[in-house]
C-alpha cells in the first residue's frame, strides 16, 4: 500500500504552479508497451489563441559511455515511504502504485503524485526495470515536480524509498528523448539488468491517437548505487 499523504504535507512538499500560457497541454504521460497506448492525454484551449505549454527540454543528452559532470553530495536523504528524490535538481514527490485503467491506460495521479508501474519491477527487485512515470506539467500549464527530471546530468544521484521507507539509491547513466512510439520494451520488464526508469512528457505538440498531445517521453534510466 502506497503511504497517505495529506493535502498539507503536499502543500509543504511542492511548489505552487504559476499561472501562464492561455492554450494549456494537460498533464500528460504517454507510455508504449508492444504497441498499446497506456496514457494519452487531451488539450485544454481557448477559443483564437494559439500558445501552448511547452515541455523543458533535456539540459544536455547523455548515455553510459560520457564522464560522469554531477559534483555535489551524494549521501542519501531520510524520506518519508514511497517517495522519489532527486535533490541536486530540487525533486522530491510522493509515489502510488498504479496499474492500467478501463481504457488501457497507465492511471497516473494527479501532477502532485508519480506513479510506479505495478507490472515492471518492485523497487525492492534485483533485475529488471522500476518504471516511475509522472505528469510534466499540471492542468494551468505551470510545470509539475516530474518536469525536474530535464534538468538532470550525467552521475547523478537518484533516491526512492519503499513502502517501508527504505531508501535506495541510483545513478543517472542516460538521458534521452524518445517518440513515444519507439520507447524500450526493456523499460517496462520485470526481467534483465537491473535500473530505474523514469518518465515524462517531451517534446513537440502535435497528433496521438486523434488528441493534442507531446508527441516524446523524456527518458532517465539509472543503475543500482550501493
Amino acid at each position: 500500500m502506497s503511504q497517505i499523504i495529506t493535502a498539507s504535507e503536499n502543500e509543504a512538499r511542492l511548489r505552487k504552479p504559476r499561472v501562464g500560457f492561455k492554450i494549456i497541454i494537460a498533464a500528460c504521460v504517454v507510455l508504449m508497451i508492444a504497441s498499446a497506448v497506456l496514457l494519452v492525454a487531451g488539450l485544454h484551449g481557448f477559443a483564437g489563441t494559439t500558445e501552448y505549454a511547452p515541455a523543458p527540454a533535456l539540459s544536455a543528452p547523455f548515455n553510459a559511455s560520457e564522464p560522469d559532470q554531477f559534483e555535489g553530495d551524494t549521501t542519501a536523504p531520510k524520506l518519508p515511504a514511497m517517495t522519489l528524490a532527486i535533490p541536486a535538481v530540487g525533486l522530491e514527490i510522493p509515489l502510488v502504485l498504479a496499474g492500467t485503467n478501463v481504457q488501457g491506460g497507465l492511471d497516473i495521479p494527479e501532477s502532485t503524485h508519480a506513479a510506479i508501474y505495478d507490472k515492471a519491477a518492485a523497487l525492492k527487485a534485483t533485475q529488471g526495470s522500476t518504471l516511475i512515470a509522472g505528469h510534466v506539467n499540471f492542468a494551468n500549464a505551470a510545470p509539475a515536480p516530474m518536469a525536474d527530471i530535464a534538468k538532470i546530468t550525467k552521475g547523478t544521484p537518484i533516491f526512492v524509498s519503499d513502502e517501508k521507507g527504505t531508501v535506495q539509491r541510483f545513478k543517472a547513466i542516460a538521458a534521452t528523448e524518445y517518440t513515444k512510439k519507439k520507447l524500450p520494451d526493456a523499460f517496462f520488464s520485470a526481467k534483465g539488468a537491473r535500473q530505474l526508469v523514469l518518465l515524462t512528457c517531451g517534446g513537440p505538440i502535435g497528433e496521438l491517437e486523434g488528441k493534442l498531445s507531446y508527441l516524446n517521453n523524456t527518458a532517465i534510466t539509472a543503475l543500482p548505487w550501493p
